[in-house]
């Protein structure tokens, strides 16, 4: 009868787990389509930043360890977030300047009649400035998910157990774990 009660007791805690993950991962959920990447960093966003909320308040490891793992959790959370919320452009703009706004006019070809040509009315300089924006932003795009791969990566082989206090640099998706 125990083993019954046991099993029981277990399906049913399973079943409400699974009932708060659906909640807790609602808008990947909803969000996701198999085509679509952006959601899958919502799933990891959500799910690291659920597992470091509770490493920080719960985890029982040593708090210098501890907060390594959680500084480098919080890093890749604002990373996933700068990706899912596309905002490298913006991010390049408050280091170089915003960008120059404009609206296209459609013109007539006077040399062929039925087309037409697009016009921006933005002089050279704030053209040039536009294109700088836009390559800082795909370069910060860039640096920062190579940063993102490294954290999740690791830093590869174990030290000496006299050392992994010392050496340990808080990254590793495998390392996140109480």
């Amino acid at each position: 009868m125990k083993i019954y009660y046991t099993l029981i007791k277990d399906k049913i805690l399973s079943f409400i787990n699974f009932i708060k993950n659906v909640w807790l991962f609602r808008k990947a959920l909803t969000d996701f389509h198999w085509w679509a990447y952006q959601p899958l960093f919502q799933f990891m966003n959500t799910g690291i930043n659920e597992m470091v909320d509770g490493i920080e308040s719960k985890g029982s490891e040593i708090k210098s360890t501890k907060m390594k793992k959680v500084a480098k959790m919080r890093r890749a959370c604002e990373i996933l977030q700068n990706h899912i919320d596309d905002s490298y452009v913006t991010i390049a703009e408050n280091i170089l300047g915003k960008r120059y706004d404009y609206e296209l006019k459609f013109i007539r070809l006077e040399d062929s009649p039925g087309l037409f040509g697009v016009e921006d009315g933005l002089t050279e300089e704030q053209r040039d400035h536009n294109h700088e924006v836009f390559l800082k932003s795909r370069e910060l795009e860039v640096k920062e998910w190579e940063e993102f791969c490294e954290i999740i990566k690791g830093q590869g082989d174990f030290f000496e157990q006299d050392e992994w206090e010392e050496k340990f640099d808080g990254s590793g998706l495998k390392n996140w774990w109480n």
